[in-house]
Protein backbone atom coordinates (compact mmCIF):
# COMPACT_ATOMS: atom_id res chain seq x y z
CA UNK A 1 0.00 0.00 0.00
CA UNK A 2 1.57 3.36 -0.79
CA UNK A 3 1.14 6.12 2.19
CA UNK A 4 1.17 9.75 1.94
CA UNK A 5 2.25 11.93 5.19
CA UNK A 6 2.08 16.59 4.75
CA UNK A 7 4.44 17.68 7.19
CA UNK A 8 4.39 21.26 7.08
CA UNK A 9 5.32 24.54 9.34
CA UNK A 10 2.61 25.79 11.32
CA UNK A 11 -0.96 24.48 9.97
CA UNK A 12 -0.45 24.01 6.15
CA UNK A 13 -0.48 20.61 5.98
CA UNK A 14 -4.64 20.70 7.63
CA UNK A 15 -5.31 23.13 4.55
CA UNK A 16 -4.14 21.07 2.08
CA UNK A 17 -5.59 17.82 3.22
CA UNK A 18 -9.08 20.11 3.59
CA UNK A 19 -8.77 21.01 0.45
CA UNK A 20 -7.93 17.36 -1.09
CA UNK A 21 -10.95 16.23 1.17
CA UNK A 22 -13.44 18.80 -0.57
CA UNK A 23 -11.72 17.73 -3.86
CA UNK A 24 -11.81 14.13 -3.85
CA UNK A 25 -13.20 12.98 -0.78
CA UNK A 26 -11.01 11.39 2.58
CA UNK A 27 -8.63 9.31 1.39
CA UNK A 28 -7.55 6.97 4.02
CA UNK A 29 -4.29 6.67 3.89
CA UNK A 30 -3.25 10.16 3.97
CA UNK A 31 -1.71 11.98 7.53
CA UNK A 32 -0.44 15.29 8.48
CA UNK A 33 1.80 16.76 10.59
CA UNK A 34 1.61 20.18 12.17
CA UNK A 35 5.05 21.16 12.58
CA UNK A 36 6.25 23.91 15.56
CA UNK A 37 2.72 24.46 16.89
CA UNK A 38 1.86 23.61 20.56
CA UNK A 39 0.20 20.19 20.17
CA UNK A 40 3.12 19.01 17.51
CA UNK A 41 6.24 20.37 18.76
CA UNK A 42 8.11 16.79 18.69
CA UNK A 43 6.64 16.10 15.23
CA UNK A 44 9.36 14.32 14.15
CA UNK A 45 8.99 11.15 16.74
CA UNK A 46 5.42 11.28 16.05
CA UNK A 47 5.48 10.61 12.85
CA UNK A 48 8.70 8.20 13.23
CA UNK A 49 6.40 6.23 15.40
CA UNK A 50 3.84 6.20 12.60
CA UNK A 51 6.31 4.96 9.93
CA UNK A 52 7.72 2.12 12.88
CA UNK A 53 3.88 0.97 12.66
CA UNK A 54 4.16 0.45 8.83
CA UNK A 55 4.34 -3.22 6.84
CA UNK A 56 8.10 -2.93 5.48
CA UNK A 57 6.44 -3.86 2.12
CA UNK A 58 4.26 -0.10 1.96
CA UNK A 59 5.68 2.87 0.33
CA UNK A 60 5.56 5.97 1.98
CA UNK A 61 5.73 9.61 0.58
CA UNK A 62 6.54 12.65 2.86
CA UNK A 63 5.75 15.44 1.42
CA UNK A 64 7.03 18.73 3.30
CA UNK A 65 6.75 22.04 2.10
CA UNK A 66 10.00 23.86 1.53
CA UNK A 67 13.29 22.64 0.44
CA UNK A 68 15.82 23.51 2.61
CA UNK A 69 13.41 24.25 5.54
CA UNK A 70 13.21 23.57 8.90
CA UNK A 71 10.67 20.96 8.25
CA UNK A 72 12.24 18.78 5.23
CA UNK A 73 15.46 18.80 6.98
CA UNK A 74 14.54 17.47 10.29
CA UNK A 75 12.64 14.96 8.31
CA UNK A 76 15.33 13.75 5.99
CA UNK A 77 17.27 11.16 7.85
CA UNK A 78 14.09 9.29 7.42
CA UNK A 79 14.74 8.45 4.20
CA UNK A 80 17.26 6.02 5.22
CA UNK A 81 14.51 3.28 5.36
CA UNK A 82 14.19 1.71 1.56
CA UNK A 83 10.24 2.56 1.38
CA UNK A 84 9.98 6.15 2.43
CA UNK A 85 10.37 9.26 0.00
CA UNK A 86 10.82 12.84 0.49
CA UNK A 87 9.13 15.33 -1.63
CA UNK A 88 9.66 18.95 -0.86
CA UNK A 89 7.94 21.93 -2.23
CA UNK A 90 3.99 21.15 -1.63
CA UNK A 91 3.14 24.86 -0.60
Amino acid sequence: MRRYIVATHARLSEGILSALDMIVGRQKPISSYCAYVEDHVFFKDELEKEIAGYPNTDEILIFTDLYGGSVNNELLPLIKYPNVYMISGVN
